[in-house]
């Protein structure tokens, strides 16, 4: 029996990312367990589009600008046509939220705080956050650094940890996409999905493959992420064509993931501040061997050299050994990989996510 809720996901765009995919998620995943889950999205849409469900409730609000009172008016009014109990707004999208509130008194709020750069908690802009908090009913935190910050910094007394789960296409979703191909040789292919951020650090990748042509010519890194076609891309590229750094593609707004794990031997992520990546779980549900930096919650999902590899953040030397070691022990990927599946599945599966969800709602 479906529980009597009707929640909308509110999320700024669908690009790929962690807290889109989230939403995303959630979204399609709580309609067979609640009255009515819907996805609004306010500014942009984007490769995650095409994942929606059809029987999830979409709209989106092409917001233009931070006060958008047309866009406000066309959200309120499908909020209330839709007669939504609670939005659940992810990451930057609170603000929206509140004006919704605002706008809709009786409506609740849900933050899921997503941050990425929990390591450096003490830069994060608060002022704002302190004025948005107050009209939000609960927190959703997806790490212990963002639970100790929530509850000291903006006071928050209602919030639970609950870490992400991965289901970015459900077993019986009804649509079909066509593969992408990646490049390079099959069977020796190496996987980073991460944004082009400079928090991902994809310099470490590119140093380490410059090596990896010199003794493992055949491996190629496919880095898979949306680009910003910022200074930091344009550093990217340049690093990579004035060193002739051949084994190495670049592919943006890759939203199918799961098509590119499968084509995939070895998954690696090189971040320098991290929460609990959603990446991480794909990787994992995809039989992956991992190797990640050892930062944020990531230790969480992988232990090192039980399951998977774990190097301290911007260790060029330990990630090219760690890498080394998987491309040489095949035996060793697959162990890795079997491992950590059935780690993810018992400690961050979907429903493990709703139960916990479910409880913080008290209903």
């Amino acid at each position: 029996m479906k529980k009597s809720l009707r929640i909308v996901q509110l999320i700024d765009s669908l690009h790929p990312g962690g807290a889109e995919r989230m939403a995303l998620n959630l979204a399609n995943g709580l309609s067979s367990e609640i009255e009515f889950s819907g996805l609004m999205v306010t500014r942009e849409e984007g490769g995650l589009r095409q994942l929606v469900e059809d029987k999830t409730p979409y709209i989106f609000l092409n917001r233009n600008s931070v006060l958008d009172f047309k866009a406000l008016k066309k959200g309120v009014v499908w909020l209330k046509e839709n007669q939504v109990d609670i939005i659940h707004a992810h990451g930057t999208s609170l603000f929206f939220a509140v004006l919704c509130k605002l706008r809709f008194s009786k409506i609740k709020i849900i933050w899921h705080d997503h941050y990425g750069n929990s390591e450096l908690l003490q830069q994060r802009p608060k002022i704002l956050l302190f004025f948005l908090i107050r009209f939000v009913h609960q927190v959703i935190v997806v790490n212990q650094h963002l639970l100790q910050w929530n509850k000291s910094v903006l006071y928050v007394r209602k919030i639970q940890m609950i870490p992400n789960f991965s289901n970015l296409i459900s077993p019986n979703s009804s649509k079909n996409f066509n593969m992408p191909l990646l490049n390079g040789k099959e069977g020796k292919r190496i996987l980073c999905v991460a944004n082009f951020r400079k928090q991902k650090n994809h310099e470490l990748i590119l140093k380490v493959a410059e090596k990896m042509l010199q003794h493992f010519p055949d491996w190629t890194f496919h880095l898979v992420g949306k680009s910003f076609e910022d200074d930091y891309m344009i550093h990217l590229k340049n690093f990579v064509e004035s060193r002739e750094i051949a084994n190495v593609f670049f592919y943006h707004d890759a939203f199918n993931i799961s098509d590119i794990m499968k084509q995939v031997n070895i998954s690696i992520l090189s971040s320098i501040s991290e929460g609990l990546p959603l990446v991480v779980l794909e990787y994992a549900n995809n039989e992956l061997p991992i190797l990640a930096t050892d930062v944020g919650d990531v230790s969480l999902v992988v232990k090192d050299q039980v399951n998977g590899f774990l190097v301290k953040s911007n260790d060029e030397i330990g990630f090219y050994e760690k890498l080394v070691q998987l491309i040489e022990n095949e035996e060793l990927r697959a162990h890795f990989g079997k491992t950590i599946k059935e780690h993810v599945e018992k400690e961050f599966s979907e429903i493990g996510f709703y139960e916990r969800y479910f409880s913080f709602l008290e209903v």
